[in-house]
């Protein structure tokens, strides 16, 4: 939940509700380029651009929590 989270926060809601969609249903690119009309290579960088958003924030607050 706490990865859902930040990028909910931290994206913007297509790139959010995308990567969601992905995780949840565990669709290929290519199945959901056809189900939605977006181009294999629009749905690809946005679900990488928000895998690295939410590594990049998770590992911050884990540095964080190391720190304490």
């Amino acid at each position: 939940e706490l990865m859902y989270q930040v990028a909910k926060e931290h994206s913007d809601w297509f790139d959010y509700k995308l990567f969601r969609t992905y995780l949840e249903t565990g669709k290929s690119f290519r199945t959901l380029a056809k189900e939605t009309g977006l181009g294999i290579q629009t749905i690809y960088l946005s679900i990488k651009k928000t895998k690295l958003l939410v590594a990049d924030k998770l590992f911050d607050l884990y540095k964080e929590t190391i720190k304490k």
